[in-house]
């Protein structure tokens, strides 16, 4: 027949023994309750499923407080028998009674003290323990959340959320890795309570190199970032694995390495679309440069040929000069139309192209209409010449009008074109 362990004394006992013979202590029910929380376990239950604490260590100082008050109520029956059965006692009995009771103090004092000193460290540990579960858990739900916002490919629309989530999970974490550094930690949990340090150390290091990366996804640099991303979540998930604290499991799953591979794809796409911007900038600063360069030569063009008709009236020029100089205008005017419409103009650009190639043509139509007026001038038809001479101002005065909102548009446009934040 298999015997039992008295909880109390330690002796065997008979299965179907009621109270133990040994101390008389009554024998423990088949099934184990926590003392701290009251929960009934099963008998092969090692730790409470309710709040992990110890089974075991619980029993034992129970049995130690036991055996402590039963020896210290024999002692005192032991004393009060002594003190009826020989009040007139004296001398040498007398001082070996008392030393007898002096010993027996002492050792009930030195029990009670290592039962403090046990229910102490146990509390300790169980403190420990407890805090760790709650550490595990933060660096469980800061990983969910990283899995969670980088499930889909990154869009510029969420990157201030997935920011916005890893800073408030990076104060959450901090927040419960402090009270946790504040908590004593057991001799027997000193190499587990490294490796949460570390652990904590490299989430804390994910949580400031996603943010990093997504900030700078166009910078060389960052695919350094990138490497020690996903080495520090490999480094993560191994430190994890060996934590074996019992009820504290912090999370990690391999599928965590989806982030710094869509941070990869990411990166990759930013650079590419980069790349386009610049090629639209450097197009658009090719088409200014020549631009400018045509607005310019003809600004410099520019010449009053009603100020030099009135100097041929007056004798300072021959009309051989006027009309050489009427040519001249017209030639640089039919130049520059031909370098703007031969000139490439990037989409967003055809509208200027177009203006300034009007205003062009309209200038070379007023070289045409003063050529008009000058030849029937100079053949005395002064009624048509001052016809065609009127006709030449109006236009002009157009010219000038629609160059003016042209030179307006034309600089607004080339602020913005050539500025790639705009690409």
């Amino acid at each position: 027949m298999s015997q039992h362990i008295c909880t109390y004394c330690g002796k065997e006992i008979e299965p179907d023994v009621v109270y133990c013979p040994t101390c008389g202590s009554k024998r423990e029910p088949e099934l184990r309750s926590c003392i701290k929380c009251g929960k009934v376990n099963e008998k092969e239950a090692s730790f409470c499923t309710v709040c992990g604490s110890n089974l075991a260590e619980q029993e034992i100082v129970a049995a130690a407080e036991g055996q402590a008050i039963h020896h210290l109520t024999n002692s005192m029956a032991l004393a009060s028998g002594l003190k009826g059965d020989a009040p007139a006692r004296t001398g040498a009995g007398w001082l070996t009674m008392t030393r007898g009771k002096i010993i027996l103090l002492g050792i009930t004092v030195l029990i009670a003290a290592g039962l403090s000193y046990y229910y102490y460290l146990l509390q300790i540990s169980n403190t420990f323990v407890e805090q760790s579960c709650k550490l595990a858990e933060k660096i469980s739900t800061t990983n969910q959340m990283l899995e969670s916002d980088f499930h889909s490919d990154i869009v510029q629309e969420k990157i201030l959320a997935i920011t916005k989530d890893i800073q408030l999970s990076k104060e959450d974490l901090n927040r419960a890795n402090d009270k946790w550094s504040k908590v004593t930690c057991p001799d027997k949990y000193k190499s587990q309570q490294k490796m949460i340090v570390e652990l904590v150390q490299l989430e804390d290091s994910i949580l400031q190199q996603v943010p990093l990366i997504l900030g700078n996804p166009l910078s060389s640099k960052t695919d350094t970032v990138l490497q020690n991303l996903k080495k520090n979540i490999t480094l993560a998930k191994q430190t994890a694995d060996r934590i074996t604290i019992p009820g504290v499991e912090p999370k990690l799953s391999g599928n965590l390495l989806v982030v710094p591979d869509k941070l990869s794809i990411y990166c990759d796409e930013q650079r590419r679309a980069n790349e386009e911007k610049l090629k639209k900038l450097a197009a658009f600063n090719e088409f200014f440069r020549q631009m400018d360069s045509i607005i310019h030569e003809n600004d410099s063009a520019k010449g009053d040929l009603g100020s030099a008709l009135d100097n041929i009236r007056n004798g300072g020029y021959t009309w051989a000069d006027y009309f050489a100089l009427i040519n001249d205008g017209r030639y640089t005017r039919e130049s520059l139309r031909s370098q703007v419409n031969n000139l490439y103009a990037p989409p967003g650009t055809e509208a200027l192209q177009s203006q300034i190639s009007s205003v062009l043509t309209q200038a070379i139509q007023y070289c045409d209409l003063i050529e008009a007026g000058a030849n029937l001038e100079y053949d005395d038809d002064y009624e048509l010449a001052n016809f065609k001479y009127t006709e030449a101002r109006q236009l002009n005065s157009k010219i000038q009008k629609d160059y003016k909102a042209f030179t307006e548009t034309y600089h607004n446009r080339k602020v913005f074109l050539t500025n790639i934040d705009n690409m």
